[in-house]
């Protein structure tokens, strides 16, 4: 067995999110999704009901007044707001783990990952561009691969970072070279087996390139936040140049230093808040 083939052997080992979560997250997929049925899957679940109420109280999405049902929830925040919320609730307990091989401390990963998602979602808007309803979601499980990798799969770590560092290249080519796959292609094979919808999964999967510049907006904002949230060692983590964004997406979105300033500082402006609505869960 080649060691590509010992990783993808290992995913069905990774804990999948709460059943319940899964069958929400199934049903709001659903194309006559029938909104009494989202409220009642939610409703049955106590972890469920108290993170959802807890979070639609929360300052980040506070109206003005007390959310106290899940329908009244769920009303509020919208079910494109459900999905993403009922993905980060079941993600967080997974994210927030040590991965020893990537150097990721406890938390660190999913500072990282909530870092990424809404600097995906700001550059969007910042940029003037329809913000995918799933970009968020796609973005903060960008990396999920990496958990797989480290956690479960038992991968050389210091390999990698040699490998790196003697051919010059970047830490995603090294993994290739070492292992036969990287933690983008490992993280979109297992979203797939979790049912994850196919647009999130691609995001995943692409997230460092290889997506024609005319139809890869989800994933070039995804790879810009990223690689900028890398450089500056915003959200945790600090890979520096070795993360340097793509010249050609830069390009074609037309960016230059002082959106990607502005972005860097719009993600510390809100990062602490982001993260303290999934402390806890």
């Amino acid at each position: 067995m080649t060691k590509r083939e010992e990783i993808f052997s290992k995913l069905e080992k990774v804990p999948s999110f709460p059943s319940s979560a899964g069958r929400v997250l199934d049903l709001i997929q659903k194309p006559d999704v029938d909104f009494q049925e989202v409220v009642k899957l939610i409703e049955y679940d106590p972890l469920l009901t108290t993170n959802i109420l807890r979070l639609a109280n929360s300052a980040y999405y506070r109206g003005l007044a007390k959310i106290e049902t899940v329908r009244d929830a769920v009303l509020r925040l919208g079910l494109d707001n459900i999905f993403n919320m009922v993905v980060a609730i079941g993600f967080a307990p997974i994210a927030q783990k040590t991965v020893d091989p990537y150097d990721l401390t406890a938390g660190s990963f999913f500072e990282h990952s909530v870092a990424v998602a809404i600097g995906s979602v700001h550059l969007a808007k910042m940029l003037r561009l329809k913000v995918p309803p799933y970009l968020f979601t796609a973005a903060l499980l960008h990396d999920i691969g990496k958990v797989v990798l480290g956690t479960y799969a038992g991968v050389d770590g210091e390999e990698i970072r040699r490998v790196c560092q003697k051919e010059g290249v970047q830490f995603e080519v090294a993994e290739r070279k070492v292992l036969g796959t990287d933690h983008a292609e490992v993280g979109a094979a297992l979203l797939r087996l979790w049912n994850m919808p196919e647009n999130i999964v691609s995001v995943v999967e692409f997230h460092h390139g290889g997506v024609p510049l005319e139809n890869g907006l989800a994933p070039h904002m995804v790879h810009l936040a990223n690689s900028f949230c890398l450089m500056s060692g915003v959200g945790g983590e600090r890979e520096g140049v070795d993360n340097l964004p793509s010249y050609e997406i830069l390009s074609h979105y037309r960016m230059g230093d002082m959106v990607s300033a502005k972005l860097v500082e719009s993600i510390e402006g809100e990062l602490e808040s982001a993260l303290s609505l999934f402390r806890g869960v």
